[in-house]
């Protein structure tokens, strides 16, 4: 590739903008049941991950959901656009006229074929409106708009801009996957049969004495646990929580609960006994127990 040109230069460090934009959001405000998240367990990263996480979900409160839920892979969107567009300048190849679509084309299939459940997930219409919108301001906000001849070159001619393209597509596909959401509905883990019954004490003394063992035990088991109330709140995703067992700060089992259930969990009080049915999800804190509903 040849020396960039300064619309090359800003391109680029617009997309590192877009990219990190979105990432932040997602990092920061999206539930930890994504699979960018097991990742970030399975190298260790959960935990400053967490303190971080802990530390900003005041923020949560004054972003609207299609900031949280949409904003971020539309970011992503226009991210790749930009870096498109930065590689390629302001060549009249066809081939960067393939590139700059492609990654918009295969975002808007996988959100209409959720809607159709060819593909797993949610579909949701502002989540695909939010892409068509991104795709649209990126194509006016790149000169792509304005190159009207096309030429044919040989592949061989833009070789390293070819790499770059690819390079840019395996990211997305990365930070898509990423961004799956593992995590079973509440209804599919009430109707599992539960592996575990145990009380909160047992459950939080066993991750005390050995998490990787209580890890390998629970963690991605649906269990049924019982307790005392020690604690009922909100968390940052504004998601109701009620904490049971233990004897302090940061010791017990908190169970968390979609906002179908937070009906139930307004009529409880702090030192009830209850029995929750729910995903061990790991510690983080508390021994963390998800999709929670109250038996």
């Amino acid at each position: 590739m040849k020396t960039m040109s300064k619309r090359q230069t800003i391109d680029i460090f617009l997309a590192s903008a877009c990219l990190l934009a979105g990432s932040l959001l997602y990092i920061l405000f999206r539930p930890t049941t994504l699979l960018m998240f097991h990742w970030a367990d399975s190298l260790g990263l959960m935990k400053s991950i967490a303190t971080v996480r802990s530390r900003v979900h005041f923020s949560n409160g004054y972003l609207a959901d299609w900031a949280i839920y949409s904003l971020p892979f539309a970011l992503w969107v226009v991210s790749y656009l930009f870096f498109v567009n930065g590689i390629w300048g302001k060549s009249t190849s066809s081939w960067r006229v393939a590139y700059f679509w492609i990654i918009p084309i295969i975002a808007m299939t996988a959100e209409l074929t959720q809607g159709l459940r060819i593909l797993p997930g949610h579909f949701d219409l502002v989540d695909l409106v939010t892409i068509i919108v991104a795709t649209i301001l990126g194509f006016v906000a790149t000169d792509l708009s304005q190159t009207k001849k096309r030429s044919n070159n040989i592949m061989n001619k833009n070789l390293k801009k070819h790499i770059a393209s690819l390079v840019g597509i395996v990211v997305f596909v990365i930070l898509t996957a990423g961004s799956f959401d593992t995590d079973k509905d509440t209804q599919e883990v009430q109707s599992q049969a539960a592996s575990y019954t145990v009380s909160a004490d047992e459950l939080s003394s066993e991750y005390n004495s050995n998490e990787v063992a209580a890890d390998a035990k629970y963690k991605g088991k649906i269990v049924i646990v019982s307790g005392t109330i020690q604690d009922i709140g909100k968390d940052f995703m504004d998601d109701a929580y009620i904490v049971i067992g233990g004897s302090g700060f940061l010791d017990g089992v908190q169970c968390s609960f979609t906002k179908g259930e937070q009906s139930s969990v307004a009529r409880l009080s702090k030192g009830q006994e209850v029995t929750v049915k729910g995903e061990v999800a790991g510690k983080m804190g508390n021994v963390q127990v998800n999709k929670a509903s109250l038996q």
